[in-house]
């Protein structure tokens, strides 16, 4: 944290976003955060010059947890600052100070992740920038590369398959946790956003080309239950990928996924494990699945995947603007 409020990160004295996962107490309510936020953090972040970009208190649920690396965590609010000078300064208003005690009692644990956060772009797609470190890259690209020679990454997953611990790192570790979302009636027919906490093999870039592929299927007009509308890459990191400020992994990169439905999000993970049923499917579009399996298991070391459900109407395409604000009360 010091060393991020003095400027002497990658991000130094520029705008950044704040990424807030918040777990209740037993007897903490919803309506309790919410009445803290409105009367401590929000008039805080204004007179800091910071925005808000989203705000969940509601249908908030962790899917895969890094296995066991994050929380089953019930808020997810975004921030926007100017600088990390600006993040201090609302740190120290008296407002914030003062409500400090209501949040202790009200917020379990809590984790904070800053990022170069950018929304995506569709008429202009990301393209690959000078990484923070030689060996790990955190700016997603959306161009795919189907030439890719898929023999050493086909040999690196196989060596992770064979590694339990490593494994549960990037899969539903408990299969009743995914069994239980999909019970979840918060998310059963409104869009949903999957947001991706990602630690990335280092010395490869192939979660990249996952990524990429994965966002070319996903946006594709086709994708089962799309319900006429399209998903895809909603919003990520820039070249300064992350800083963890509080929270058990450091992870590398930052992304958001919007899928049309549950059942789109579904589908796409069965195309991957060659389950897919919808009757579009033919054989070309499973071994793409497939390599996008491979692709994802060998350059990725550790995924929390939170499921944010935004409602009727909402989680639509958004201009590059810190426009969003949702707030479910």
């Amino acid at each position: 944290m010091d060393q991020f409020l003095a400027g002497t990160t990658p991000f130094h004295h520029s705008s950044f976003w704040l990424l807030t996962l918040v777990k209740f107490k037993p007897n903490g309510t919803k309506q309790q955060y919410q009445d803290y936020f409105q009367t401590s953090v929000l008039p805080s972040l204004v007179h800091a010059g910071g925005h808000l970009i989203l705000k969940l208190n509601d249908n908030v649920r962790t899917v895969i947890n890094g296995g066991g690396s994050l929380s089953d965590y019930d808020a997810c609010t975004i921030y926007s600052f100017p600088s990390p000078a600006s993040y201090q300064s609302m740190l120290s208003k008296y407002q914030y100070v003062s409500g400090l005690n209501r949040r202790h009692c009200i917020v379990a644990t809590a984790e904070l992740h800053a990022f170069d956060g950018q929304w995506h772009n569709k008429a202009t797609p990301t393209t690959p920038t000078t990484p923070t470190t030689p060996t790990t890259p955190t700016t997603p690209t959306t161009q795919p590369n189907f030439n890719l020679d898929m023999s050493e990454p086909t040999r690196l997953a196989q060596l992770k398959i064979k590694n339990r611990v490593k494994l549960n790192q990037i899969t539903p570790n408990d299969p009743n946790r995914f069994i239980q979302y999909l019970k979840d009636v918060r998310f059963a027919s409104d869009p949903v956003w999957q947001l991706n906490l990602l630690k990335l093999e280092p010395g490869n870039k192939y979660y990249m080309e996952y990524f990429a592929r994965a966002n070319a299927a996903i946006s594709h007009s086709n994708v089962s239950g799309n319900k006429g509308r399209k998903g895809g890459f909603t919003f990520g990191c820039g070249p300064k990928g992350v800083h963890t400020l509080a929270g058990r992994v450091k992870y590398d990169l930052i992304a958001c996924m919007k899928y049309p439905s549950r059942d789109a999000f579904v589908q796409f993970v069965l195309s991957q494990n060659g389950e897919q049923e919808d009757s579009g499917a033919v054989e070309e579009q499973q071994n793409n699945g497939h390599d996008r399996h491979v692709l994802r298991t060998a350059g990725l070391q550790i995924q929390g995947l939170i499921s944010l459900s935004l409602g009727s109407g909402q989680g639509q395409d958004r201009p590059a603007a810190l426009a969003l604000t949702v707030s479910r009360l």
